[in-house]
């Protein structure tokens, strides 16, 4: 699994291809089923990722990655069978001064 640098997209990998999903609502916006492993910790990307390479970490037999996104909004655990999304931070909405006089 890698994030590409924006924290916008989750590129997960495995036996049966790649897909990427939107962090912010974690639905899958696109999948390939060619068989593809990463070379040195990186692979490309595909969807809105095409033409980039991500930097991904590898899932060791019966152990949990663990992954941060580089803006520290998202933190992602991936099993074997589940991804799962956390939100650590909420985004910060400007509020109006009141109007004095």
């Amino acid at each position: 699994m890698g994030i590409d640098s924006s924290s916008k997209w989750l590129l997960v990998v495995s036996h049966s291809g790649r897909g990427v999903y939107d962090l912010e609502n974690g639905n899958r916006i696109a999948r390939d089923y060619q068989i593809l492993y990463p070379a040195n910790g990186e692979i490309n990307g595909i969807g809105p990722l095409e033409g980039k390479i991500i930097k991904v970490t590898e899932r060791i037999i019966e152990e949990e990655i663990n992954l941060k996104s580089p803006d520290g909004k998202y933190f992602i655990t991936g099993t074997s069978d589940l991804i799962k999304i956390e939100m650590l931070t909420m985004p910060l909405h400007p509020t109006a001064a009141p109007r004095g006089g």
